[in-house]
């Protein structure tokens, strides 16, 4: 299970940062995902590995959607298939996003 999503502006950056509930002792695979503004569809930016101990961190470098605020998002990969960004339906969904405003060079953030 994935928690702890941040995303951070940083010279025409975005750095997604998430962790795990569990302690991994094998490799793990996630996919990152974006859409701007909070509307509109998911777009899968990266597929990613990491080994056990490994920081969970992919760095975004665009291009980016014409949008100031861009959302991001990670699912897990499982021989099962793929977690989800969001689960359970309303007023109960819970969903695992970071938010971050990209203000020209700024780092303001909204995660």
């Amino acid at each position: 299970m994935i928690s702890n999503i941040t995303a951070r502006a940083r010279d025409h950056r975005v750095i997604v940062m998430w962790q795990e509930a569990f302690v991994a002792l094998e490799d793990r695979s996630f996919r990152v995902y974006r859409r701007a503004g909070g509307a509109g569809r998911w777009s899968r930016v990266a597929e990613v590995t990491f080994g056990p101990g490994q920081q969970r961190k992919f760095v975004d470098s665009g291009p980016w959607p014409a949008s100031s605020r861009l959302e991001y998002g990670v699912t897990e990969l499982h021989p099962c298939g793929e977690t989800r960004i969001c689960v359970g339906e309303e007023p109960v969904r819970q969903c695992g996003i970071a938010t971050v405003r990209r203000e020209g060079r700024s780092e303001a953030v909204d995660a």
